[in-house]
């Protein structure tokens, strides 16, 4: 919840930038390492990988509630350090994203930022857009899901970094 308040006195702009930024490095990484996310590898993540996987999970966490997008950054980062597939590691950031929505959503609440007229499209939309998304991406596998999600990555940087 302090991400929440901390998100909500930041001015957007700098963001947005900021978002844009992290994504276009995310993108960067993706090409450098194309097979990262294909499959699985079996090591256990160090102690390193553990720590800038939870601190990537606190700053998309953050960043999220106000630009969104920042899951990306969270995926990638369980695609880096703990060696997951795009797939798994978009289910994980699922799970895990659930916790903080759930915690951004009261301190909007309490600070009176929730449009409750649009709540009901946006549950149904995002229902149905994960639904889909789901069982796309288990038809057509990481590789596809890479290749789609490396391009929407650079589509939304550029976008947030000319607004």
């Amino acid at each position: 919840m302090l991400g929440t308040f901390l998100t909500a006195s930041l001015p957007a702009d700098v963001l947005l930038r900021a978002m844009g930024v992290m994504l276009l490095v995310v993108a960067l990484l993706s090409v450098w390492k194309p097979e990262a996310g294909i499959r699985e590898r079996v090591a256990a993540p160090g102690t390193v990988g553990k720590v800038l996987t939870f601190c990537s999970f606190i700053v998309s966490n953050i960043v999220a509630a106000t630009v969104g997008g920042a899951g990306v950054l969270a995926t990638y980062a369980l695609i880096a350090f703990h060696r997951e597939t795009y797939i798994s590691a978009a289910a994980i950031r699922a799970v895990a994203g659930l916790g903080g929505a759930i915690a951004s959503s009261i301190g909007f609440i309490v600070l009176g930022l929730v449009s409750w007229q649009h709540v009901p499209l946006v549950f149904v939309c995002a229902a149905v857009g994960n639904w889909l998304g789901v069982r796309w991406g288990i038809r057509k596998g990481n590789k596809v899901v890479r290749n789609l999600t490396l391009v929407v990555v650079c589509v939304v940087a550029v976008r947030m970094l000319l607004l």
